[in-house]
Formats: structure tokens, sequence, C-alpha cells
């Protein structure tokens, strides 16, 4: 997502002249980005009980390869929202690398349709958000291992190296 009034104008220039589809996904990422800041709730106004969820980016291998029926975001979103415990809410937070990359009117349509839904800023660190959170969801990142490492369960929807251990849970391997 670019940043600096320079590199905005690059990609303006790149898809006028070059016809540049990836400086108009940059653009558009650049976009929903500053639109997304609208729905960010701050991280001391975390719901008590919740999960989190950081996204993959679009397009990641994570997705398209190693998670079989779990290449949407916003599918994905929706899924564990039907299917969290009762009583928890879902946090997720946009990858760090790439803000701007979740629309903000979809964003804005599983808000209105899911009280339990909320989302962070892409900024925020990793860890300050799973020392309050519940556990993590993953599809397969290293956002898994890191939690892990503060001693939090994982349930890893994709099929990661980590998907195993004994702190992991995957839609086969359910929580007792």
């Amino acid at each position: 997502t670019p940043k600096k009034p320079k590199n905005i104008v690059k990609n303006i220039l790149k898809i006028i002249i070059k016809f540049d589809y990836l400086s108009k996904l940059r653009l558009r990422a650049f976009l929903e980005s500053r639109r997304n800041k609208k729905i960010y709730i701050k991280p001391e106004n975390l719901p008590d009980k919740f999960l989190f969820y950081p996204l993959n980016m679009p397009y990641d291998e994570q997705l398209t390869l190693r998670a079989p029926g779990f290449k949407d975001n916003y599918k994905n979103i929706e899924y564990i929202l039907e299917n969290i415990p009762h009583g928890c809410d879902l946090v997720i937070k946009e990858h760090p690398v790439n803000p701007g990359m979740m629309e903000y009117k979809k964003l804005v349509n599983i808000i209105n349709n899911y009280s339990n839904f909320h989302v962070i800023p892409p900024w925020v660190p990793l860890r300050d958000v799973l020392f309050q959170s519940m556990g993590l969801i993953t599809i397969n990142s290293t956002a898994g291992l890191e939690s892990l490492i503060v001693n939090k369960n994982v349930l890893a929807l994709g099929m990661g190296y980590y998907k195993d251990l004994e702190s992991v849970y995957t839609i086969e391997k359910k929580p007792i």
C-alpha cells in the first residue's frame, strides 16, 4: 500500500501510461486503508472474551496452496462467526504489510450482520492482542507460532507445519 505522496503519484502514472494492474490494486488498498480507519476499535476497547484472527494477505500461498476451502478472507470471517462459541467475539486485523486489503463496504456489512465482530488497526502489535485474547484462529501463519509462545491455543484452518502440536486444534482435531 503506497503511503508517500510520490509513490501514490507514481502508481497513478503507471495506471495511465502502462495500464498497470498492480498499481491499480495498490491505489485501491491505499483508499480502503483510509476508509477502514472509521471502523477500527482501539485495543483498550476490545471485548472481554474474544478470539483473534489475523488475516493472511490475499493471494498468499498460505491461502491458495495450503488452505483448500479457505481462500476467501470474507467467507472465512463469516464461517468463523457462524461457528464461534456463544458469548465470544471475533477480532480481526489486516496483515500489517498490506493495510487496505479488505474492502470497507464488505467489512461494514459484516459488522452490521454480526454484533460480535470487531476490526483493529493493522499496526497494533500482535502480542498485545494475543495476551488479551482467548486464543488465535489462523489459516497458517507465524502468528500461530507466536500464539503458542505466549501459551495461547491455536485453531489452524490450513495445513500448517505446526498443526499437529498439542495446543493446536484443527477442524478434524476438535478441543475436548
